[in-house]
């Protein structure tokens, strides 16, 4: 069932919004904080400086903090006299070299212009795929947690993709209580629906090969499906209901695209 925003609602968010954590907006409003979010944008509304420091140091505190249970590089380390004044002259000119006693003032960087080729790309692309090969499995699982813990840090509305914003919107309109970029396991799914234990998948034509417009697929399209096959394996198995929908169908049929979410969420 939709949830209208009500006068009232609109104008507690102009109150309070700028001084309350959306999480706690959510629940004195019955929304998601997600919701939140994107009322607070079409309403223009910002969180003042002081809130938005308080929440930064927040989600930098406890196991948040990338150097938690880490010890510190210099930890144990005795910094000297002569090191202590090159750090009180470096805060107060960064060593003296400011302006025209920086060995760069006036000259153009060294990469001014430069473009990078093609050929160049490639060999860079290379270069970390033989990189990312020479991990063994557990370096590997390193690196993805590290990676998805940096992507959880960013504000799942402001990570979605043209196509992703409409559904997250429409699923918005229709007041239900979702995810988006819900991560489970290694994989990241686009929408969560913990109500309907049903997870839906925008699907990109190009990128995801839609059959229905790709019939010779690329080296890229080949890599994605096979993903996709694999994600859809480990999500099943999980017990977890899918709904899959195509960009063309998004962008072209959205009445489809609304029946499809209705049917599954009744």
């Amino acid at each position: 069932m939709r949830t209208y925003w009500s006068g009232k609602d609109i104008e507690y968010m102009k109150l309070h919004y700028s001084t309350t954590e959306n999480k706690n907006l959510g629940i004195i409003l019955n929304r998601t904080p997600v919701a939140i979010a994107i009322k607070a944008k079409k309403l223009g509304l910002k969180k003042n400086p002081e809130t938005t420091s308080k929440l930064k140091s927040k989600n930098m505190s406890g196991e948040k903090n990338p150097m938690y249970g880490k010890v510190g590089f210099n930890k144990g380390k005795v910094v000297s006299e002569s090191t202590r004044e090159k750090l009180r002259v470096s805060m107060t000119g960064r060593l003296g070299m400011v302006g025209d006693k920086n060995p760069m003032y006036g000259k153009p960087s060294y990469n001014k212009g430069i473009k990078i080729t093609e050929e160049e790309r490639v060999k860079t692309s290379l270069r970390m795929k033989e990189k990312w090969l020479s991990f063994n499995e557990t370096e590997k699982n390193i690196k993805l947690n590290q990676l998805a813990n940096a992507r959880s840090m960013v504000p799942n509305i402001f990570n979605l993709n043209s196509i992703e914003k409409k559904i997250n919107n429409y699923l918005e309109d229709i007041g239900v209580s979702f995810e988006s970029q819900k991560k489970i396991g290694f994989y990241h799914c686009d929408f969560y629906l913990p109500f309907y234990n049903l997870i839906i998948e925008v699907q990109g034509d190009y990128w995801h090969g839609n059959p229905d417009k790709f019939t010779n697929l690329n080296e890229v399209q080949t890599k994605n499906i096979r993903r996709d096959k694999a994600k859809k394996t480990y999500l099943i198995n999980k017990n977890y209901k899918l709904l899959y929908i195509w960009e063309c169908d998004i962008n072209t049929n959205f009445e489809l695209v609304k029946e499809m979410i209705t049917k599954v969420t009744q």
